[in-house]
């Protein structure tokens, strides 16, 4: 790894650990009315090099196991701002829901189908439920 990635990787980490700290408040950033549901037949809407359509399904994964998988992309206006993430029923006392997570808690996982993401199960369970 790069100096120059070393760096973005570490400056990465500072945010995710000062969003990570503020716990149950960034569930509480997020403005639900303001979130539409993306088209994945939209192919100018893009995060991170991939189209809506590339995110639906992605498999998301912690420590290494699945966890769940992405429903639907939120946007506001044109920019992709949430995933929808149906959680997996083993997770403990979660149940099977849908969730908003917003795209700062997710690391796309280069060459694989699928996200990284770091929250425990008390964040996942303070994010707010997608309903449609």
């Amino acid at each position: 790894m790069n100096e120059r990635r070393a760096a973005v990787h570490a400056a990465q980490g500072l945010m995710a650990w000062a969003l990570l700290a503020a716990g149950p408040a960034v569930a509480q950033d997020i403005d639900l009315a303001e979130l539409r549901e993306l088209d994945d037949d939209r192919t100018d809407i893009t995060y991170e090099g991939l189209t809506v359509h590339d995110l639906e399904e992605l498999d998301i994964v912690r420590d290494g196991q699945r966890i769940g998988e992405v429903e639907d992309v939120l946007g506001r206006g044109e920019e992709v701002v949430a995933l929808v993430v149906d959680l997996e029923n083993n997770l403990s006392g979660l149940g099977d829901r849908d969730v908003v997570v917003p795209i700062e808690e997710i690391e796309l996982v280069e060459g694989q189908r699928q996200a990284e993401i770091s929250l425990t199960d008390e964040e996942l369970a303070a994010l707010p439920n997608w309903n449609d």
